[in-house]
C-alpha cells in the first residue's frame, strides 16, 4: 500500500487526498485538471480548460473500504471480460492493484505496474506496464506501454474502459465505425456489420474489430474526438441500459442515461502476442469539442 506521506515527499507538487483506503492524486488547475486513483491507475476525472467534465463517474457517494465504482477510465489487463474458467474474475487484475507513481509533472503523470508473486500466481507471465497521462486545455493524451520481461512470449488483452459523460445516451451518435464488423455480446457474440453511425436504443455491448479510428462521439452541442490510436485494434461500445444498470449497486438509479463507454482495446480476435524481451506502446488522444 502506498503511503501518502511517501508520495508527498517524492512529489511535493502533487495534490493528494488523505483517504488511505482509496488514495488518489490530483494535478492541474485552471487550464485543466485530472484526478486518478492509485488503485488500478483509474482516471476518475478530467476537467477541461473550459470547465467541461468529460468523464462520467457514478452519482453514488464513495465510501471507505469500498471497491472502485463504475466510471472514469478503468484499465483491463491482461484479459478483457470474464476469465476462462473463472467468470467472476472480470477484466483482469491490473484494475484492482495499486500502481506506483513514477513521475509527476505539472500536466502529466506516469505510473507503473510490474508482475510479482501475486500476479504470477494468477497469470504466469512477467510483465511491466508504463501508463502515461498527459492533459492540456481540452485534450487528454494517454499512452500504455506493455513490456514482456520474461523469457517466453505471451498473449494478452488490454482495454481502456472509458466512460464518457453524455446528456442523454439515447440521443448520441458515434461516427467512425460504419462498415466495421462487430461481435454482439448481447446475442452470444453474433457477428454483425455496422451500418451508419452507432446509436444506443437498448442494452449495448459490442466489440468492433479492426477499428483503429478516428472515432467521434456526438452529444448535442458537444463532441469528443478519439484519435491517434496507434496500435489499438478494437473499439468496445457499452451501455447496460435500465434493467441491467439498476442491478448494479454502485450506479445511481438513472446513471445509465448519462454515459456511454467507448473503449480502445486489443481484445477478442484482436488480442496480441508479445515476444520475450519486447515491448509495445499504444497511444490515444481524446479531445473535447463544442459544435457551436
Amino acid at each position: 500500500m502506498t503511503h501518502i506521506s511517501d508520495l508527498q515527499r517524492r512529489f511535493p507538487t502533487l495534490s493528494l487526498d488523505l483517504d488511505t483506503t482509496l488514495p488518489r492524486v490530483r494535478c492541474g488547475g485552471d487550464n485543466g485538471a485530472i484526478e486518478l486513483f492509485l488503485r488500478g491507475a483509474q482516471l476518475s476525472g478530467f476537467t477541461t480548460q473550459s470547465g467541461r467534465s468529460m468523464l462520467f463517474t457514478s452519482s453514488r457517494e464513495q465510501s471507505q473500504n469500498e471497491k472502485l465504482r463504475h466510471g472514469g477510465i478503468p484499465i483491463c489487463f491482461p484479459w478483457f471480460g470474464p476469465k476462462i474458467g473463472d467468470p467472476q474474475a472480470m477484466h483482469g487484475f491490473a484494475r484492482n492493484l495499486e500502481w506506483d507513481v513514477a513521475e509527476a509533472e505539472e500536466k502529466a503523470l506516469t505510473l507503473t505496474l510490474a508482475s510479482d508473486a501475486h500476479t504470477l500466481n494468477i497469470w504466469p507471465h512477467p510483465f511491466r506496464l508504463v501508463y502515461r497521462v498527459e492533459f492540456e486545455a481540452e485534450t487528454l493524451r494517454l499512452s500504455m506501454k506493455i513490456q514482456n520481461t520474461g523469457t517466453s512470449a505471451f498473449e494478452f488483452e488490454l482495454a481502456l474502459h472509458t466512460y464518457y459523460r453524455v446528456a442523454d445516451v439515447s440521443a448520441i451518435h458515434i461516427d467512425g465505425l460504419d462498415g466495421k464488423t462487430y461481435l454482439d455480446k448481447t446475442e452470444n457474440y453474433a457477428r454483425k456489420v455496422q451500418n451508419g453511425a452507432v446509436t444506443i436504443a437498448g442494452e449495448t455491448d459490442r466489440v468492433y474489430l479492426d477499428s483503429g479510428g478516428p472515432i467521434t462521439l456526438r452529444d448535442g452541442e458537444n463532441e469528443v474526438r478519439i484519435s491517434n490510436l496507434g496500435g489499438w485494434r478494437s473499439t468496445i461500445v457499452w451501455n447496460p441500459w435500465q434493467k441491467k444498470a439498476r442491478a448494479m449497486p454502485d450506479l445511481g438509479e438513472d446513471d445509465w442515461k448519462h454515459f456511454v463507454c467507448i473503449e480502445s482495446g486489443a481484445v477478442a480476435e484482436d488480442a496480441m502476442e508479445l515476444a520475450a524481451g519486447q515491448s509495445y506502446q499504444l497511444p490515444i488522444e481524446i479531445e473535447a469539442r463544442a459544435t457551436i
